[in-house]
């Protein structure tokens, strides 16, 4: 199972299907990135490798001041 297929899965587990997902992945590409949206509407946030420890922490943050 790759990422878009594991992100793609999680969307259909109703235990697990509204928890946000930020994807982390070597695909950066336009077409890539909305695949992954379309595939799974929690996908809040979508990293590409490498990152930096600032850039996953600005895809992460947002969630968890959503959170409270």
């Amino acid at each position: 199972m790759n990422g878009l297929e594991f992100v793609e899965g999680i969307a259909q587990v109703p235990a697990v299907a509204a928890v946000p997902v930020v994807m982390v992945t070597t695909e950066g590409t336009a077409d890539m990135i909305a695949q992954a949206k379309a595939a799974n509407p929690n996908l809040q946030g979508y990293v590409v490798k490498p990152f930096t420890a600032e850039q996953l922490k600005a895809a992460i943050e947002p969630i968890l001041r959503r959170a409270g």
